[in-house]
């Protein structure tokens, strides 16, 4: 018998949990793989459950399956109370035309809250740009620049947070970008979280074309080099799911053998 050592770098299987030991997942608080359950977003850390909206569809590239949307829908729904600084977001997914300004992944404020939004959104095709502003507060962009194909396909992984009202940044492919933009306090809470959607204080929209990888929100501030590290490598974000050692049995005497593997 020969063990081999754990694989990471795949999407976990269905009914996957995040392992709290890992050092990622201490950081946050609900985590999503969307479209391994249908179109629900099982949380795999937490109990914040979103539901479709729309005709959000299930897609699949070289990184595995994918949330797809065409702008006709979303996957959201509520969760506990965002009232204070930090706050974190990651997603990592694709934009498949720059028509409008497509959002991988948003906070929103569902009772209201005065236009507030906390979303990694589509600028340009070369800019993907972190945005937070909180009932009729001052809008804080961090700007991820210098990128290529961000409007046809390219695939990214995003990270930002939020570690006060004068400390935003955003991280893409290793590289960290700051705002010192002073937003003011968030006095009306954060209490829903979108996928492919909008909230701009009210009914969250449909808001992607393109495609979501992983997603998740935190309320406790990354190290830069941790942030880094999962904005370069997606690698990073599935070390958080646990996965047995592969067991290969050989044949005494025989050719071929019988390799088991619980999963792939």
């Amino acid at each position: 018998m020969l063990l081999l050592p754990s694989r990471y770098g795949l999407q976990p299987p269905d009914e996957a949990r995040v392992d709290g030991a890992t050092p990622l997942s201490n950081f946050l608080s609900s985590v999503y793989v969307p479209g391994q359950d249908g179109m629900a977003g099982i949380d795999r850390k937490g109990t914040a459950l979103l539901l479709a909206n729309g005709t959000p569809t299930r897609s699949w590239r070289s990184q595995g399956r994918f949330y797809s949307d065409n702008g006709a829908g979303y996957i959201g729904g509520g969760i506990a109370n965002i009232s204070a600084f930090p706050l974190v977001l990651i997603a990592a997914g694709y934009f498949a035309s720059g028509a409008n300004n497509w959002v991988l992944c948003s906070l929103n404020t569902t009772g209201g809250g005065g236009s507030s939004r906390c979303e990694i959104v589509l600028t340009s095709s070369t800019e993907i740009d972190y945005i937070i502003r909180n009932n009729f507060g001052t809008t804080a962009t961090v700007a991820g620049t210098g990128l290529s194909g961000v409007t046809s396909g390219a695939f990214y992984v995003c990270v930002a947070q939020s570690l006060s009202a004068t400390d935003h940044r955003l991280y893409i492919k290793g590289t960290q970008y700051t705002s010192s933009t002073n937003m003011g306090g968030i006095t009306s809470a954060y209490n829903g979280f979108l996928i492919g959607g909008q909230g701009t204080g009210g009914t969250p929209v449909a808001k992607l074309n393109g495609g979501v990888l992983f997603a998740a929100y935190g309320r406790r501030a990354l190290p830069d080099s941790l942030a880094s590290d999962v904005s370069r490598d997606p690698s990073v974000f599935w070390k958080m799911f646990p996965r047995k050692d592969q067991t290969m049995w050989f044949a005494a005497g025989a050719a071929n053998f019988l390799m088991g593997q619980a999963c792939l």
